[in-house]
């Protein structure tokens, strides 16, 4: 299985792609920089979803798993992990 570091660059690569962004860690907040907004974030929730072959359901939706790349990149983990788990991620 693919980890946490492995994913955060593809999913640095993917932001790059998709809003057309380039941010300068993994760590930096995503909504405060404004790299990403309400259009932005429905194409990068589709990209991620095709990408990782992830389904992330509505409920799953939690705006603090999408923060920065480095979260995004552990809840994706998460999710390849499979169920039973708390889906809020915090670092």
């Amino acid at each position: 299985m693919t980890g946490v570091a492995d994913i955060e660059g593809q999913v640095m690569q993917t932001v790059r792609e998709v809003l057309h962004a380039e941010v300068d860690s993994v760590d930096t907040d995503l909504l405060e920089g404004s790299v990403i907004d309400s259009l932005g974030f429905v194409e990068l929730l589709y990209e991620l979803q095709v990408r990782f072959d992830v389904e992330i359901a509505v409920d799953d939706l939690e705006i603090e798993n999408f923060r920065t790349i480095h979260r995004i990149a552990c809840f994706i983990h998460h999710l390849r992990s499979g169920p039973g788990q708390q889906t809020t991620l915090t670092t």
